[in-house]
Parts: structure tokens; sequence; C-alpha cells
């Protein structure tokens, strides 16, 4: 085989390498990174709000108090859901965990649009 035929076949190679190449990178962009983008927007707004409810008097009082009667062995956690999706509204139970059971401390509403705790009391309306 003459050095033009295996140049024109190893140009012809990469070209159809470089084609499937940007074949299966416009195939991996199409779907699958959306969602990962819609998960990590989302789980980067639930970690402004977990931020803001640890920030506020309530929590660290209450944090403080249970810190100091359990000598550090119990502490509070945290579960965060999307209450409202058309107003994103946040509900995050703020519970204290005694490594056997976790009991409701406070119930916090949080506008992740404003970034503002709703009910600064911690209780809903029906408590």
């Amino acid at each position: 085989m003459s050095n033009s035929k295996k140049f024109k076949m190893t140009v012809s190679l990469i070209a159809v390498i470089t084609l499937l190449g940007v074949l299966a990178y416009f195939t991996w962009r199409s779907s699958p990174v959306t969602e990962t983008k819609q998960s990590y927007i989302h789980d980067y707004i639930e970690e402004d709000v977990v931020s803001l409810v640890e920030q506020s008097k309530l929590y660290l009082d209450k944090r403080k108090l249970i810190d100091s009667l359990s000598s550090g062995k119990r502490g509070l956690s945290m579960i965060v859901t999307l209450n409202d999706t058309a107003k994103n509204i946040y509900l995050v139970k703020v519970s204290e965990n005694n490594k056997d059971s976790l009991v409701t401390c406070f119930n916090f509403l949080v506008d992740a649009n404003k970034m503002v705790i709703l009910n600064p009391t911690g209780k809903l309306k029906a408590q």
C-alpha cells in the first residue's frame, strides 16, 4: 500500500473518530446534564436554606441548650423538603437527634426566593 493511501485512510479514520466523539458528546449533553444541573441548583438552594435556619437565634439557642444538657452527646438534625413548588417555599424540620429517634422542635418555612424565614417562631399554624 502506498504512502498516499495510508495517509488518506488515516485522515478518514481520524474524521470518523472525531465525528463519533462529537455525536457522543451531544448525546451525553442532551438530558442527563439538564437533570444534573437542576439537581445541583436544588442542592445549592437547600444549602442556603439550611444555612439561614442555622443562623436563626431560635436554632442557635436550642442547639446550645441540647448540647449543654447532654454533654455534647445529642444534637439537632434537619430535614428539608420543598413544600410549595410554585412559590419556592421550603419546610425545614429541626429535630433533636438522640440517636434512637428524632423529636421535632421547630418547623420553619423558608421562602427561597427572598431567603427569609416566614415563621420566625418555628411553629406552623396548627401547632
